[in-house]
């Protein structure tokens, strides 16, 4: 879902560069009151609020969905900022100050953008972790007391969460119940990590099973 926000962004991008360069060539004036400069500050305000709640949200919940849906809210602030700015530059006599803001807000639009595509393209489903993840989790396992190795790591993400599979190798002389509590305890120090949703641990005897 984030990953297809970045991509709406980056239309609305299109659409306000594609807006700006046609009033350059157009040209065109508005009549500049008060009321249309406080509805447009009042506007920016109110964006930028909910983009700063939504990031806060987002950040806390560790949901790349709701970060990437602030930037809606940013994307709106900015063209209200654009506006304002060609307002304040048509009433100094500048007939294409918003056509310039657009366009620097169509540059940090696409900037935002291809940060968000390029963030979330690892959490399209069946997408690997980085290798780093996944030695962090080979090292929680082989942190186990009587885990003398691991092997079959597997870990893909679905949405921002990831999935893990792994063998653990425990010593033959144990009982089938402390294997059952070793794998359990496995799961549950991998289920620590926040990425993690779900942890399946297999247990096999050292020497015996593969």
């Amino acid at each position: 879902m984030a990953f297809l926000i970045g991509e709406a962004l980056l239309i609305a991008a299109y659409e306000i560069g594609r807006d700006a360069v046609y009033r350059i060539i157009e040209g065109g004036t508005i009549e500049v009151n008060s009321i249309m400069l406080g509805v447009t500050v009042l506007s920016i305000l109110s964006k930028e609020a909910m983009f700063r709640y939504s990031v806060y949200v987002g950040r806390k919940l560790n949901s790349q969905i709701l970060i990437a849906d602030a930037y809606h809210h940013r994307s709106d602030a900015l063209s209200s900022v654009a506006v304002l700015v060609g307002l304040g530059a048509q009433k100094l006599g500048f007939q294409y100050g918003d056509a310039i803001a657009g366009l620097v807000v169509a540059v940090f639009l696409v900037k935002v953008s291809l940060e968000i595509i390029r963030e979330n393209v690892r959490y399209l489903p069946g997408q690997a972790p980085p290798f780093e993840v996944c030695e962090r989790i080979k090292k929680i396992a082989l942190n186990v007391p009587n885990v003398l190795g691991v092997h079959d790591l597997r870990a893909h993400y679905v949405g921002n969460k990831l999935h893990v599979e792994l063998h653990v190798e425990v010593p033959p002389e144990l009982s089938l119940k402390e294997a059952h509590d070793i794998s359990e305890e496995v799961k549950k120090r991998i289920g620590q990590i926040p990425e993690v949703e779900v942890a399946f641990v297999h247990v096999d005897i050292k020497g015996v099973t593969k």
